[in-house]
């Protein structure tokens, strides 16, 4: 099964997670697996993980998604958020990681603010 769909927005990879919950240890491990496969095979340096189709995350999520943006930035990269749902977003700021993670409503926003100026993401 994939979880994740993948396309590329002004050379930012651009991952949407599929599946509406992502509780149990299995999802979790496959979910993160995908990710870091996407990460390795696009070599996008910016990415954002678009979340409009998740209603609800579990801790081994939160954790997964804490081990990624290690990741991220270890190689240089930079990694945002999209399409939190009011209970995501809840859950961003009951557990404090929405200060490691920065939010964005839509995944032309968090594009944007990848990329700044308008060309600085050009191809």
């Amino acid at each position: 099964m994939n979880y994740l769909k993948k396309h590329t927005n002004r050379n930012v990879l651009v991952i949407e997670i599929l599946v509406e919950a992502v509780l149990d240890p299995l999802t979790v491990e496959s979910v993160l697996k995908e990710l870091l496969q996407a990460q390795q095979a696009n070599g996008q340096s910016r990415i954002v993980i678009d979340f409009s189709n998740v209603q609800l995350i579990g801790a081994g999520m939160l954790g997964a998604l804490l081990t990624f943006r290690s990741m991220t930035l270890y190689h240089g990269g930079a990694l945002k958020l999209s399409g939190l749902d009011r209970v995501l977003s809840q859950i961003f700021e009951v557990t404090t990681l929405k200060g490691l993670f920065e939010i964005h409503r839509t995944e032309e926003e968090a594009i944007s603010s990848l990329c700044g100026a308008a060309l600085s993401c050009a191809a």
